[in-house]
């Protein structure tokens, strides 16, 4: 069986990495999109699978923007 190890980066380097800001990564951890480990003096700790998570909710918050700036241009076309 092969062990899978996983690279443990602070918020700073998964923001870079997911293309999010550490706010953004507070915020859908406090409301549960992404639960990360912790060390033990406290700090989070995220992996290359906390890094795919963040990615995909970018993705999807930046399809929202686009699907409510069609809505909105729609709405003032068409009336």
């Amino acid at each position: 069986m092969i062990e899978r190890r996983y690279l443990q980066m602070k918020i700073k380097q998964a923001a870079e990495k997911s293309g999010l800001t550490p706010r953004n990564i507070r915020f859908y951890e406090e409301s549960g999109l992404i639960g990360v480990g912790r060390e033990e003096n406290g700090y989070r700790e995220y992996n290359d699978q906390d890094i795919i998570r963040l990615k995909q909710i970018r993705v999807l918050r930046d399809w929202a923007l686009v699907l409510e700036t069609f809505d909105h241009t729609l709405e003032n076309k068409f009336p």
